[in-house]
């Protein structure tokens, strides 16, 4: 590897299975709501209700986590890492 090759990947945001990226900055602390067991496997009806920008440490507003429960993929995806 050389040294662009090292400056390519030490500037990627390090990404852990319960956060994402968003926007092109990271997402942490993603707290979910709406989980019914009963409709499990689908959990349709569950949704990011808090979240928060890992480069400021703010809590991503009612606007952001909207477009953000937008992407059911990526919802989804995160709400199986935080139940199993």
């Amino acid at each position: 590897m050389d040294i662009f090759e090292k400056a390519i990947n030490y500037s990627k945001p390090k990404i852990s299975s319960k956060d994402c990226l968003f926007r092109g900055r990271v997402v942490t602390d993603i707290e979910f709501d709406g989980i019914d067991h009963h409709d499990h496997p689908d959990y349709c009806d569950a949704f990011i209700s808090r979240a928060v920008w890992e480069d400021n440490c703010t809590e991503l507003d009612d606007e952001e986590l909207d477009a953000l429960n937008g992407n059911r993929d990526l919802v989804c995806e995160k709400l199986w890492n935080h139940l199993f």
